[in-house]
């Protein structure tokens, strides 16, 4: 089940067709899309579990409040916060293909949002700061933690919501980061599993104010391919400044 955007809508037979035509062009889809009235890409993963966990974290109403979405994949995330009232809303992927995706899916729906091609290491964002900071299932495949989550303390003027990979906390030390020496689900570029209070240091390390988890689920006890036993996901809430957002009363529930 995708993210519900508010913009889909009824489409003509020829907006049908341009969207047939359009997902067809911009295959592969990592993270699949439900465009409604039968028409898919039929094809991506389900992410939009966490998205809908991070969401539940967001105020409804963010009042024209800037965003940066790091990774942003096809954006649909930055787009179900334009549908809150997000307002400069920039989505970032190292991925040429994601991006076009991204475009193609704003374009259609009738989203304004910026989108660039940059890695974590290499954007340089025209504007300094922004208020709301998602980077949602990345750190993981960063060799570069700290370097990472200075990155992300320099780009958030309000708050950062992180979204990761972690160790399972029964049998393991929290404070400590599993190295991947090899492939951990056949993925080359997992670098890292860190545990929970190893995540909140480095944050706080990076100079955010405070650290908050807001959300733990570990996966069932099963084993990768290359036989690593299978961890879990949290969100983090990395806080630079609540005074800075547009509507702060509202960021800290959870």
């Amino acid at each position: 089940m995708a993210v519900k955007l508010k913009k889909m809508r009824a489409w003509t037979a020829e907006e049908k067709a341009a969207i047939s035509k359009g997902i067809e062009e911009l295959r592969p889809w990592g993270y699949g899309v439900d465009f409604g009235e039968g028409i898919s890409t039929r094809q991506g993963h389900e992410a939009f579990a966490s998205f809908d966990r991070v969401l539940s974290f967001v105020p409804e109403n963010l009042q024209g409040a800037s965003v940066l979405d790091l990774p942003c994949n096809n954006a649909q995330l930055s787009m179900a916060l334009k549908d809150r009232g997000a307002g400069p809303t920039l989505a970032v992927d190292y991925s040429d293909l994601v991006i076009r995706q991204a475009k193609f899916i704003a374009e259609t729906c009738g989203y304004q949002i910026d989108t660039q091609v940059a890695s974590i290491y290499d954007f340089d964002p025209k504007a300094p700061q922004f208020e709301y900071v998602f980077c949602l299932g990345l750190i993981y495949h960063l060799p570069d933690l700290v370097g990472a989550f200075e990155r992300l303390q320099k780009w958030t003027r309000g708050v950062c919501f992180v979204e990761t990979e972690v160790l399972r906390l029964d049998g393991n030390d929290p404070k400590s980061a599993f190295f991947i020496p090899g492939l951990y689900n056949a993925d080359p570029t997992n670098w890292w599993i860190p545990g929970i209070e190893a995540v909140i240091n480095i944050a706080k390390r990076a100079r955010f104010k405070s650290v908050e988890v807001l959300f733990y689920q570990e996966k069932p006890r099963s084993v990768t391919r290359e036989g690593y036993p299978l961890q879990a996901r949290a969100i983090f809430r990395c806080i630079n400044d609540v005074a800075a957002l547009t509507h702060p009363s509202r960021v800290i529930r959870a």
